[in-house]
């Protein structure tokens, strides 16, 4: 077994995403922006469950290369 330790972006979503995919893709671009400027390797969205829905929904719109390795959604 082998442990991989990732250094993440961790940021929360702000609740107003629900139901807004366009913002919802800004916000996804900024963090993974950010994640790639501080030179991390993944990003952690945490969201609450009415916002993950939404983040899904724009995660799935973007190209798989465009995505860190380590991109997660998580419910918080």
């Amino acid at each position: 077994m082998t442990t991989i330790i990732s250094q993440a972006h961790e940021v929360h979503a702000p609740a107003d995403l629900a139901g807004d995919v366009a913002a919802a893709l800004d916000f996804i671009g900024g963090e993974i922006f950010v994640a790639s400027v501080y030179g991390l390797d993944g990003v952690e969205i945490i969201a609450t469950p009415e916002v993950l829905p939404t983040l899904a929904t724009a995660a799935a719109a973007f190209d798989s290369a465009d995505l860190p390795e380590h991109f997660h959604l998580v419910e918080g």
